[in-house]
C-alpha cells in the first residue's frame, strides 16, 4: 500500500475518532460505543501502519492485495453492526411494547378507580 493511501486512511481514521469523541462530549453517544469505535480505528491504523502483518493476513485469507483485506474486515465490520443494532433495535421495540401495554392497563385502572369514587361521590 502506498504512503499517500496509509496516510489517508489513518486521516480518515483520526476524523472518525475526533467526530465520536465530540458526539461522546455531546452525550449523543454512551461510553461504550465510544470505546469500540476508537479501538476499531486503531486496530486499523495498526494493520495499515503494519505492512508485515496485513499481508501475512492477506496471504492467509487468500486474498491477493493487502486494502482487499482491509475492505473485506470492513464489510464484515459492518455486518456485525448491523446484526448488533437489529437486535438492540428488537429489545427496545418489544420494551415499547410492554410499556405501551402496561400503561393502557394502568390507565383502565385509574379510569375505573376514578368512576367508582365519582359514584361514591352522587
Amino acid at each position: 500500500m502506498s504512503i499517500r493511501g496509509q496516510f489517508f486512511i489513518i486521516f480518515i481514521s483520526a476524523l472518525v475518532i475526533l467526530f465520536v469523541i465530540n458526539a461522546l462530549r455531546r452525550k449523543k453517544l454512551n461510553e461504550e460505543y465510544c470505546l469500540w469505535w476508537i479501538a476499531i480505528m486503531l486496530a486499523m491504523d495498526f494493520l495499515v501502519v503494519n505492512q508485515q502483518l496485513l499481508v501475512k493476513i492477506t496471504h492467509l485469507i487468500g486474498a491477493l492485495v493487502p486494502i482487499s483485506t482491509l475492505t473485506l474486515f470492513a464489510i464484515l465490520l459492518i455486518l456485525a453492526m448491523l446484526v448488533f443494532f437489529t437486535m438492540k433495535i428488537s429489545i427496545l421495540s418489544n420494551q415499547v411494547k410492554e410499556l405501551t401495554q402496561f400503561s393502557a392497563l394502568q390507565k383502565k385502572e385509574f379510569d375505573d378507580l376514578l368512576s367508582r369514587i365519582e359514584k361514591k361521590n352522587q
